[in-house]
């Protein structure tokens, strides 16, 4: 009997032991836990085939069977256990698609570090889980009333929650991020660490806090959101089943919108805290999450343990992500998406990124100079901190960063003068594991110039002017090797107005010129407040010319004329007459310096009214409606007495007539048989029909005569 019971007690001791090596802290620790993978071995574990049993407690825990148990954790370098228990999902698949669950390797951490890959099977129906357990921790018996549990994740860039298109049978997707939880025992007793339900049926985890991922097709495309799940002691009973969304709690949401899943494929820093409520049944538990620093949760007033239970045991069982149900792509699909998990700690204090930086401040002090100010930011944590980065260059794209210490001041020296740079501020933390910093999100860019005492180079390309139009956009170039702030533009007695600036153009928009001369100043000013100032001006003209025609001779027996009258224009001068007879070709009058105009028309045709409009130009278009002149003029057939639109013997016989008193002439006949005496071979009427007039009408009809 005695040797029977010294060897249970050296199994007892020889599992204590392992208990103690793989995870149980003093209750007194600041870091609980802590890896970064890189102190581990390299390790693979499958996932069972498709029906049956997942790899679970207690054949996957570290200390089943006095340590060496059916499915092993990883191992570290020195061949102690890294964590305390994993849990593996038989696959979704049939061969030849299926893939491990986990590994633990090189280029799985932050760049190429080691990490740890967990592949995701894409269920591709709601309800139907894929996965298990990537790192589950024993945190020992009495755990901890407060924990923060800080870990680092990559999402691929293909990653996708649901199919929008197909909303049944894809109703919505869920991820469980992590759990942390209290083990009413202590591990290895009756009760199993993995079982999440209620006491009724066996379970013995409670209370247990579950940020999940939760994306439900309401809206296309849907988003992905916080999902707060919480189970409270003694009874598993959970939380409102609402989940404290934002449009119900947004008190809880401090970056005052819902929490959403980041989608860059990039890595990002998750931090959860859990503070118990005590005593048990007050109202003072507490939850927060903090992504990249930032506080995206917290929500106070929790009751993780009612008054009827106890408080005796704290937080003591944490699990690193948990199984997933991915409806985005059909089964037969076989789609895998691997998630990339590195630096977990476990803590009683935040171990995440400091907050960013605010209220930087940026002045050039002198040539080559440039100081910068800042105020520590706050995210509802008391982060480590050991010091600020400035990350400073001319080229937002190709910045320089220098680690200046734990100060709120820093003077950025050896710069080139007249030049502006560009600055962010970060702060951060390097944990002893961590392969990289935990830093903050960037502070909002500042800009700033070395002392400056050159001004801009200015510039305004030709303007159009004169012109009628009253809206023109002008243009130049803008450049000043600290930057330019701005460039202002006045036209006339108006106030000043703002340009347009697009790299080295600027550009402005005048609404309405005033009639006659505009001024135009343009001003461009850098960041040091050098000025320089280009000056142009426009002639707006909008009024036509003034345009007056003489009286035409009409009806008229000869076949040309000149026209003729006056222009002028007060503001950009007359530019052209022009004269158009019957709708055809437009031609140009001669315009002398006096502001006289004439034009002399030519092969008119006896009997056809021939309708004459003139109209003036002024140098910018404007078009002399009001003065338009429209005339008809009637050339008469000469010597045609008898009206019949010819010349013969007749008319020469009636001529004779007229003149001999026999007959006496209209109107009509004077204007047309009115011919002599001819002085200069043109005919000048002396308002009666005579013998002469018949000799003349008979050289019409002979050919001798012709005017």
């Amino acid at each position: 009997m005695g040797c029977k019971m010294e060897k249970w007690i050296a199994r007892l001791s020889l599992l204590l032991l392992l208990l103690a090596a793989v995870s149980a802290p003093e209750a007194s620790a600041f870091v609980i836990y802590r890896t970064s993978f890189e102190e581990a071995q390299n390790w693979t574990r499958s996932r069972p085939a498709k029906g049956l049993a997942g790899y679970d407690y207690p054949a996957a825990w570290a200390a089943y069977n006095g340590g060496n148990p059916v499915y092993p954790p990883p191992r570290k370098t020195d061949n102690s256990f890294l964590f305390d228990l994993f849990r593996v999902g038989a696959t979704l698949f049939d061969p030849p698609f299926v893939t491990n669950q986990l590994e633990i390797g090189g280029g799985f951490g932050r760049t190429t570090a080691k990490g740890m890959l967990y592949n995701v099977e894409v269920s591709g129906t709601t309800g139907t889980w894929s996965g298990g357990d990537a790192m589950h921790l024993w945190l020992g018996n009495s755990g901890y009333s407060d924990i923060y549990v800080r870990f680092y994740l990559k999402y691929p860039p293909e990653w996708t929650w649901t199919n929008d298109s197909n909303p049944i049978p894809n109703r919505g997707a869920y991820q469980k991020i992590m759990k942390v939880a209290r083990y009413n025992g202590t591990w290895g007793d009756a009760g199993n660490p993995t079982l999440y339900t209620a006491p009724s049926n066996g379970g013995v985890v409670h209370p247990v806090w579950i940020p999940d991922w939760y994306q439900y097709i309401s809206t296309t495309p849907s988003q992905t959101y916080f999902y707060n799940s919480e189970r409270y002691s003694p009874d598993y009973t959970d939380n409102d089943p609402v989940q404290d969304f934002y449009s119900l709690r947004p008190g809880q949401y401090p970056n005052g919108s819902q929490f959403k899943w980041p989608s860059d494929a990039g890595w990002h820093c998750y931090e959860f805290r859990a503070k118990l409520n005590t005593p048990a049944g007050e109202t003072n538990g507490k939850s927060e999450v903090w992504l990249d620093g930032v506080r995206v949760w917290s929500k106070n007033n929790i009751v993780w343990v009612k008054s009827v239970g106890s408080v005796a045991q704290g937080w003591n069982d944490v699990t690193i992500l948990d199984n997933a149900t991915i409806p985005a792509y059909p089964l037969s699909s076989h789609v895998v998406y691997p998630l990339y998990l590195d630096d977990v700690v476990v803590s009683t204090h935040y171990s995440g990124p400091p907050a960013k930086p605010t209220n930087v401040i940026a002045e050039g002090i002198n040539a080559s100079s440039i100081k910068l100010q800042w105020t520590a930011g706050n995210n509802g944590a008391i982060p480590q901190l050991d010091g600020y980065s400035v990350y400073y260059g001319k080229d937002q794209s190709s910045l320089t960063r220098v680690d200046v210490g734990n100060v709120t001041q820093y003077e950025v020296q050896s710069l080139e003068q007249s030049t502006q740079y560009s600055f962010y501020v970060t702060a951060f933390n390097t944990d002893s594991t961590d392969n990289y910093r935990n830093e903050s999100l960037r502070s909002d860019l500042v800009k700033a110039v070395t002392q400056d005492s050159v001004k801009p180079d200015l510039t305004i390309a030709p303007v159009t002017t004169p012109t009628k139009s009253a809206a023109q956009t002008i243009s130049g170039t803008v450049s000043d090797a600290g930057g330019v702030a701005s460039v202002t533009v006045t036209v006339g007695e108006r106030e000043p107005a703002a340009a347009s600036i697009d790299g080295n153009i600027w550009r402005y928009s005048i609404p309405a010129l005033t009639e006659g001369g505009n001024g135009i100043t343009v001003t461009a000013k850098d960041l040091s407040e050098n000025q320089a100032v280009v000056e142009g001006s426009i002639l707006l003209d909008t009024v036509p010319p003034v345009l007056t025609v003489r009286p035409v001779v009409t009806p008229t027996i000869f076949t040309s004329q000149t026209l003729s009258g006056t222009v002028s224009d007060a503001v950009t001068g007359v530019s052209t007459v022009q004269v158009q007879v019957a709708g055809g070709e437009k031609h140009a009058a001669v315009v002398n310096g006096s502001g006289e105009w004439s034009y002399l028309l030519s092969n008119l045709q006896a009997g056809v009214a021939a309708q004459i409009t003139v109209t003036a130009l002024d140098t910018v278009g404007n078009e002399s409606g009001q003065s338009s002149a429209v005339m008809a003029i009637g050339v008469l057939k000469a010597g045609d007495l008898s009206g019949d639109v010819a010349v013969g013997v007749e008319d020469a016989q009636l001529a004779m007539q007229m003149g001999a008193g026999l007959k006496q002439p209209d109107v009509g006949q004077l204007q047309r048989g009115d011919l002599a005496p001819m002085v200069g071979g043109v005919p000048h009427p002396d308002g009666v029909i005579d013998t002469g007039d018949a000799v003349l009408i008979l050289g019409i009809v002979t050919g001798m005569t012709q005017f």
